[in-house]
């Protein structure tokens, strides 16, 4: 059974939660759905998965070991 609310009650002007109290409230709410929304959006499903076919390593350059520098050296002049 739901539940039955006073609308004259809850119509009332003086609640006791000034603009910024009233503004932070409702930043939490929306970023709570935000975070459900989220959750429910990128939630696995039930027999959904992905398949890894192949993991490489990354291409590298060897290593100079000839001792010669890998930029070119330019001379500032004073």
């Amino acid at each position: 059974m739901s539940k039955q609310f006073n609308l004259k009650e809850l119509g009332d002007t003086n609640h006791s939660h000034g603009s910024k109290a009233l503004e932070m409230i409702m930043r939490d709410v929306i970023d709570g759905m935000e975070d459900l929304a989220n959750l429910a959006g990128y939630t696995p499903q039930p027999g959904s998965s992905f398949e890894i076919l192949e993991i490489t390593p990354e291409e590298y350059e060897p290593l100079d070991t000839t001792g010669n520098p890998s930029a070119e050296i330019i001379p500032l002049k004073k």
